[in-house]
């Protein structure tokens, strides 16, 4: 290892707020890497402090402390998609956060544009590592590696801007999609959605709420993974259910998983060199290196550096754009798309490079005016690429659900600057329905489902987004009340919530001359919150629309176990 350092030399550059990275190769022959530490820092913090790590993967996100990280979803980068990290180290990727006093201390990843970066430590030192993937450097070659972006002792809010601001303009970000609202099909239907459900959940959207844009079909209506213009006969017409979306008014949006098919799909037996080979020259199943997939696994993985492979994405939806119109896709298991595993088309291109080219010939297909929703996607590949993007897990009807996806959420907000952000779907009313999870497991709700104070947390994390909102539940069954409270989220206009990011209990929003604070209670008991603002101001309580008093300086609250509170504040000129 030692001779392989002294072959290159890692060459940094101050940037706009953050620093550049080169790799030079010293030698005079070619070298290959499979990984290198771009920086290393002494690891002088407490085991004790508090930590926020990022993942890899949409559904991978971390927390805890320095000595004992914790995995805060279902679904661990290093344990469910089996990625590497070295051994006996601590990990996670693109960005960590550590408590210090106040403040923070950011070490991060400010650009994914051809290598995906983690952060390791250990009792002695922090080390930001890009994954190089073997890449071939020539003699006497200079190759651009990521930005990294090092700040310590910086105010939550401000170290975070200035990183989103790195990597808006590192990956020249458009300005993320507006206007995201509608009703999608999964949370009540899954798999097994009907041209007859969407026809019921249209006439009551018609009728109750026709502020809301878009219907997306979630799955159900093609034949095969991977197979996106075939339809399934037990679906029915899909051009027919399209034009009925529209003669009701709305937009029809689509569910698709660009990256994967299944063995039984007409693309992989017509087209088996599309797709990332394994040692023999195969496609590559999935579970031989990852999780295989939650239905009809193992997948295979379409290859991005193929161009014939590029050619069929842009094809599908520039299809489905012309043909049935459709201007809003959500794009599901984009991940498979990025993962380092296998054999590509063109072998000196990184997993991500191949990634980002899969998702340049989706757009070039969709429009450049198309809203492309990143979901169980890769964070930081993905930027630049996706104008939405989901933050947490599938929306389940179960306490210890609501309670990790809204702390998923809330820990994202902040990255509403590169996209618009997706808390995926509101649910106000139980519904008995089978549900399918990223895993592969179906879950059943609970006998009482969520009860009102947990349905109230769950508004509220939905709130602080101020992104995306989409009715995930059979519309068809709502009563005024219901439709009363999402039209709260479309009237109600305001900015993401601010956040300490190691905490997370307490969010603050303005929008036209109001203050709003969103609080979380996720214990077993009754807690009481502290609201502090200058000078006087009246209360309200947003979702219940109860006016709570007027106050000076500061109110209390008492937020009930499991319970959320969104509170309007007007102040007093």
């Amino acid at each position: 290892m030692t001779d392989m350092q002294n072959c290159y030399k890692i060459i940094k550059k101050s940037g706009c707020n953050d620093t550049e990275i080169y790799l030079k190769n010293l030698s005079d022959t070619e070298i290959s890497l499979k990984e290198v530490c771009v920086a290393a820092f002494s690891n002088d913090y407490s085991g004790a402090c508090r930590i926020y790590g990022e993942g890899f993967t949409m559904l991978s996100q971390y927390t805890g402390v320095m000595e004992k990280p914790e995995c805060m979803t279902k679904y661990d980068d290093f344990k469910h998609y089996r990625l590497y990290k070295n051994s006996g180290q601590n990990a996670v990727y693109n960005c960590l956060i550590i408590e210090n006093d106040k403040n923070i201390d950011i070490y991060a990843f400010s650009s994914c544009r051809r290598f995906s970066g983690r952060i390791e430590w250990d009792s002695e030192q922090i080390k930001m590592i890009l994954d190089l993937e073997n890449i071939r450097v020539a003699a006497g070659e200079t190759i651009r590696l990521e930005n990294i972006l090092v700040l310590t002792n910086a105010d939550h809010g401000t170290g975070l801007d200035m990183l989103s601001d790195c990597l808006k303009r590192n990956h020249a970000v458009q300005p993320p999609a507006d206007n995201v609202t509608g009703w999608c099909s999964w949370l009540c239907f899954g798999p097994y959605v009907t041209a007859k459900d969407i026809d019921a959940n249209m006439h009551a959207i018609s009728v109750n709420i026709p502020q809301l844009k878009y219907v997306q079909i979630d799955d159900g209506y093609q034949k095969h993974m991977g197979d996106w213009l075939d339809v399934s006969d037990d679906f029915g017409d899909i051009h027919a259910v399209i034009e009925n979306i529209r003669r009701y008014g709305a937009e029809p949006a689509i569910w698709a998983a660009p990256f994967i098919a299944d063995k039984d799909s007409r693309l992989l037996t017509e087209h088996p060199d599309y797709f990332v080979q394994d040692s023999d020259g195969n496609p590559l199943a999935s579970d031989k290196y990852t999780f295989g997939g939650w239905r009809c696994a193992p997948w295979y993985i379409l290859d991005g550096s193929n161009p014939q492979a590029c050619a069929y994405l842009e094809h599908v939806f520039s299809t489905m754009r012309r043909e049935w119109g459709i201007k809003y896709y959500k794009l599901d298991a984009n991940c498979w798309g990025s993962f380092s595993f296998g054999i590509r088309h063109d072998r000196s291109c990184t997993s991500v490079e191949a990634y980002r080219m899969g998702m340049a010939a989706v757009r070039r297909g969709a429009g450049e005016d198309a809203v492309l929703l990143g979901c169980n996607a890769p964070m930081w590949p993905s930027i630049g690429e996706v104008n939405a993007m989901r933050v947490s897990g599938d929306m389940c009807r179960r306490w210890r659900d609501v309670k990790m996806l809204g702390r998923e959420t809330c820990a994202r907000v902040w990255t509403s600057k590169l996209w618009c952000v997706d808390p995926d779907v509101i649910t106000l009313k139980n519904q008995s329905v089978p549900q399918l999870m990223p895993d592969g497991s179906v879950v059943k709700r609970q006998k009482d489902g969520l009860n009102e104070q947990e349905t109230e947390y769950h508004k509220c994390a939905v709130f602080a987004a101020a992104g995306s909102v989409l009715a995930g539940d059979d519309l068809s069954v709502y009563g005024d009340k219901e439709f009363d409270t999402l039209k709260i989220f479309l009237e109600q206009k305001h900015s993401p919530a601010r956040f300490n990011p190691l905490d997370l209990s307490v969010g603050h929003m303005s929008a036209n001359g109001c203050e709003y604070a969103v609080l979380f209670n996720p214990d077993d008991t009754e807690c009481e919150k502290q609201l502090c603002y200058k000078g006087k101001f009246k209360a309200f309580d947003v979702f219940s629309d109860r006016f709570l008093g007027e106050y000076e300086n500061c109110m209390q609250l008492l937020i009930p176990p499991h319970g959320g509170k969104l509170v309007k504040l007007i102040t007093e000129n």
